[in-house]
């Protein structure tokens, strides 16, 4: 009887402390989306995607009517802003995948660095920084499509 009762205390006291654990790297993860402002970050990045898209539908050979592209990307956007750019979802996918690679300590520290002045430069410059890699990126695959053209030609030739 005493074996049983020394488990079951033993037990609890696991639970808590996990349930315990839980709670607080939840709380970090909060604490993460907050000081790095995921959210208007994702909704900017996905402002930009939208943005490369519709200069590709714009500008593909199908030339769609501009203003059914509009009105494409306007249900695709509000669509994606009341599904995925929510602080909710963020951590529904976030937390299982920092939990993963990242202690509790780990994420404190990560929280207090994006506090400090560096920190938070580059919180404020990430979007204008992957909007210009991501422009940048697109030009040179742009400008690289006839090579590639060139390449799959000149392969599907030898075969």
């Amino acid at each position: 009887m005493s074996r049983l009762l020394i488990t079951l205390v033993v037990s609890l006291l696991a639970f808590n402390a996990t349930s315990s654990e839980k709670e607080t790297f939840d709380s970090y993860m909060v604490e993460y989306l907050e000081v790095t402002n995921a959210v208007s970050n994702t909704k900017l990045m996905l402002d930009n995607m939208l943005y490369i898209q519709k200069q590709n539908l714009l500008n593909g050979p199908e030339q769609i009517d501009p203003k059914k592209v509009n009105i494409i990307l306007e249900v695709i956007s509000n669509h994606y802003y009341q599904t995925y750019i929510t602080e909710e979802y963020l951590l529904k996918i976030h937390t299982p995948v920092y939990r993963k690679y990242f202690s509790m300590q780990d994420m404190k520290e990560i929280n207090d660095f994006y506090r400090t002045p560096v920190g938070k430069k580059l919180i404020q410059k990430q979007g204008v920084i992957q909007n210009e890699v991501m422009v940048t990126m697109q030009t040179d695959l742009q400008n690289g499509t006839a090579k590639l053209q060139s390449k799959i030609k000149e392969r599907l030739e030898s075969e």
